[in-house]
């Protein structure tokens, strides 16, 4: 009992000085005058009070804050490229590929009518080196002219679709209605990203174990499906923004840019930390790059209508101009999405480093495999793009491009020839493209690894790296995705 009684003082006796501090403050109504309050609240005549704002961490949270559009602009400049590498894939190696692989399978098939009918034993050259088995038709062959037929399955599906209809139709709604035709297609699209992401894989993993199966043959037909509704959306989508770049009301413009400051909204006042930070900024990528390539078919497009002018391109309500301020509406709301994000969190800008760091770990682990999916997989699973659907809306309207009036004209006065060799040449530029781009981004890869070793050199940070290599951008991550 005496030592309680003696820890109970003890504790009073502390908090004495607390009270005599709160006792020692100043009450304003009571104790000062009327003109000592009017010199030191008006004018500020008197002894600086003690309290004072947190100076460095204060300096520190500011500079932090400016940091972060800056690095996530460069992590952003970086993945655009990275996915026009992966996008270019589907419109240059891959059919080229199919090309491959059909003349593969028309070999075996030669070669099997030609042992089992004629009873020649042509088949054995084969097996005697005079066909290296790297070059014989094998499950990744099978995948690919699949994937060839689903990209022509797709566009076919679009030429059916009408796209002067499309467009009168979208143009007939209201601000209200386009807004929230808007935001439901971006909805879907998430969700169609996801599933295709599976039912690819699923593709992948049927044709690599049994080929032969008859699930193979509804797994073909559900990634069918899947590949003719997102390509739909992604025309659709193309074309609501076609709407309001060629509408003359700026409205539709200022609804459009002030939905990507909705985002702000749904993401900037949640608890976040840097794994889902991750998610988003992947999130982010992607859609620039969707906007980046719906504008670019919007362009192409115009420039190849009969009614393409310079003043149709510049000026003040051009598509120029249009495009520019939805481009630049959009990386305004994605900055302060991101430093709001990094504020409230307290995440530090440095992150975005380490997620770069993560993407071209991607670019340079998928060249050690000899016989792969393609060099780009895991970049699309991680920044969720969908190649085949957005393969297929582009070939839609260069379709389109090709079709109007202006090339129609060409095509009539008898220089048909000359426009195939001029589609030749600009496949041909696409693959020279597509090589200069995949050899620049593997070196610029190659040399910034040799920095980020050193950083890994941190034996925390390293581990940051490795956990983020576990996150793609429709994995869930502790119980959600962003």
């Amino acid at each position: 009992a005496k030592v309680r009684d003696e820890e109970l003082m003890h504790q009073e006796e502390e908090k004495e000085p607390i009270d005599e501090k709160v006792d020692d403050i100043p009450i304003v109504g009571a104790r000062k005058w009327f003109l000592d309050y009017i010199l030191l609240e008006m004018f500020g005549i008197g002894e600086p009070g003690t309290l004072e704002p947190p100076g460095q961490e204060a300096t520190t949270h500011v500079q932090n804050f400016l940091l972060v559009p800056l690095m996530l602009e460069k992590l952003v400049s970086f993945g655009i490229f990275v996915l026009l590498d992966s996008f270019l894939y589907v419109l240059t190696f891959l059919p080229i590929r199919v090309v491959f692989s059909f003349l593969l399978l028309m070999v075996e098939i030669i070669l099997f009518i030609w042992n089992s009918l004629l009873h020649i034993p042509l088949l054995a050259l084969t097996k005697n080196k005079a066909m290296p088995p790297r070059i014989r038709f094998h499950r990744t062959h099978l995948y690919d002219l699949m994937r060839g037929m689903l990209l022509l399955l797709g566009y076919l599906s679009l030429l059916s679709l009408d796209m002067s209809k499309v467009y009168h139709y979208i143009r007939g709604q209201n601000v209200i209605k386009l807004y929230v035709l808007f935001s439901m297609m971006e909805i879907m699209d998430k969700l169609l990203s996801s599933f295709g992401q599976d039912v690819f894989d699923s593709l992948y993993w049927q044709t690599k174990l049994d080929p032969r199966s008859l699930r193979l043959v509804g797994f073909f037909l559900l990634v069918a499906v899947y590949v003719v509704l997102h390509a739909c959306l992604y025309f659709l989508q193309v074309a609501t923004l076609t709407v309001v770049m060629n509408s003359a009301d700026t409205a539709l413009v200022t609804v459009l840019i002030l939905n990507n400051f909705s985002e702000l909204r749904a993401f900037v006042f949640k608890k976040y930390d840097a794994h889902h930070l991750f998610q988003l900024s992947c999130a982010d990528i992607t859609e620039r790059f969707h906007i980046l390539l719906s504008l670019a078919m919007i362009f192409v497009v115009a420039l190849a209508g009969p009614e393409s002018h310079s003043s149709q391109l510049w000026g003040e309500e051009s598509l120029v101009a249009k495009a520019g301020l939805i481009f630049a509406g959009e990386m305004l709301a994605d900055s302060m999405k991101h430093a709001f994000i990094n504020k409230y969190n307290a995440i530090d800008a440095s992150v975005y480093r380490d997620y770069g760091a993560v993407l071209r770990m991607d670019i340079l682990s998928n060249q050690k495999d000899r016989i792969i999916l393609d060099h780009t997989y895991s970049i699309t699973r991680r920044l969720g793009l969908c190649q085949i659907p957005l393969g297929c809306m582009c070939l839609r309207y260069l379709y389109q491009a090709w079709h109007t009036q202006s090339l129609q004209s060409c095509a009539a006065t008898g220089s048909l020839w000359w426009l195939c060799v001029r589609c030749g040449a600009a496949f041909l530029l696409l693959v020279a493209l597509k090589v200069l781009l995949g050899v620049g981004l593997s070196w610029y890869a190659a040399r910034e690894r040799q920095r980020d070793r050193q950083v890994e050199k941190d034996l925390r940070r390293k581990e940051f790296i490795s956990e983020l290599c576990s996150i793609e951008r429709y994995k869930v991550h502790k119980g959600r995705i962003i």
